[in-house]
């Protein structure tokens, strides 16, 4: 039987435990990543994120250390960066902060590991047993056995004397970067939240609850302690750039929520787009699919017929917004077709095979179509 990825070779972090085989180890993962993660394709984001990065790891630079981040799109709870400077971010935590000193406090932590030499320090001590293939995460990375680099980052840490000290050392980073220290603790807490009621399977580091409680704790004694001389109280907490960056993140991975059943994470994560974007079709079209799709969970007549009509109202907006929006005229169409309004779901059939006559799904559509001009 063929092994899951990642499952072929197990590398133990004992053999990695001189700085010359710990950057040929990251070059190695970092290659495997960027061929098995689905990357979010937004240059502009992966910018964004790189110079955030390199405000809060500066020293990088004297270090020969190259630092380029790179969004994933994944509702995964997941943000590490490897020894060579690697930083990888899921859409699922880009969702889960609401401004760029959240995003930033969540960053920094991960990039201390690496400027106190974490990684090495590791590595050296014998790691940490790889876990068996079994009990990899379900994120489409699959950080198997033979990436032990990005397991320890992600998914079980350096150890607890070095995770303080990297939240300890992240918090003075927020601040160095000119922003507000007090809103790590705030992420934090999103992302706590973000485990009541949801259906979170994925094992990393800023999934676990087990893992986020002291963490959080520890942020807030350090907050009121020593760090409180930082000089908080004047510090920003947000930019227009990271809410222009995120935001279609934001959105994307509100899809990928509510394909997954996830429709109050889902919810909050498109209001939060339309919010800041009344004007974004392709969000309203979102929109039109939460409803549709918890109609069809719904078994109460009623309600059913209730979220099927702001289904139709959502994608309505979204095409008077945009009229060239191929997805909410398929939808509509459907819509239509479901609920028996034939000559609707006819010119809503008709228009969308006149936009993308090569579509995918362009031959049902017309089986559909033909069948309703019989």
């Amino acid at each position: 039987m063929t092994p899951p990825p990642g499952c072929e070779r197990a590398v133990p972090l004992a053999s990695l435990a001189d700085e010359g085989a710990l950057r040929r180890q990251s070059a190695t993962e970092q290659a495997q990543l960027e061929r098995r993660a689905r990357a979010q394709g937004d240059p502009l984001l992966d910018a964004y994120l790189t110079d955030l990065a390199r405000r809060l790891w500066p020293e990088a630079d004297a270090a020969a250390v190259r630092v380029t981040a790179t969004a994933i799109r994944d509702p995964a709870l997941n943000l590490f960066a490897l020894p060579g400077g690697a930083v990888y971010v899921h859409s699922g935590v880009l969702a889960a902060t609401e401004n760029e000193a959240q995003l930033a406090g969540l960053l920094a932590p991960e990039l201390a590991h690496l400027a106190l030499g974490h990684p090495l320090a590791l590595a050296r001590d014998g790691g940490v047993a790889p876990a068996p293939c079994d009990e990899l995460s379900v994120s489409r990375l699959q950080l198997g056995p033979a990436l032990p680099l990005a397991r320890a980052a992600a998914l079980s840490g350096y150890g607890a004397d070095r995770e303080r000290a990297a939240a300890a050392d992240g918090l003075v980073r927020v601040a160095r970067a000119g922003l507000d220290p007090r809103e790590t603790a705030t992420a934090l807490e999103r992302l706590l939240g973000e485990h009541e009621g949801a259906d979170r399977l994925e094992v990393f580091r800023l999934g676990d609850r087990r893992s986020l409680e002291p963490r959080l704790a520890q942020t807030r004694a350090l907050l009121r302690g020593d760090l409180a001389a930082l000089g908080a109280t004047d510090r920003p907490r947000d930019s227009e750039l990271y809410q222009q960056r995120v935001l279609p993140a934001v959105r994307e991975n509100a899809l990928l929520d509510l394909r997954a059943g996830r429709f109050a994470l889902a919810r909050s994560q498109l209001d939060r787009v339309i919010a800041r974007a009344p004007r974004d079709a392709v969000a309203h079209a979102y929109l039109g699919d939460l409803h549709r799709l918890q109609a069809q969970r719904e078994e109460r007549g009623d309600e059913r017929a209730r979220l099927l009509a702001r289904a139709r109202a959502a994608y309505q907006h979204a095409l008077a917004l945009d009229t060239t929006l191929v997805g909410a005229m398929r939808q509509l169409g459907l819509l239509y077709y479901e609920l028996g309004e034939r000559d609707l779901a006819r010119e809503a059939f008709r228009r969308y095979l006149a936009t993308a006559p090569d579509a995918p799904d362009a031959r049902r559509i017309r089986e559909y179509l033909g069948e309703l001009e019989r």
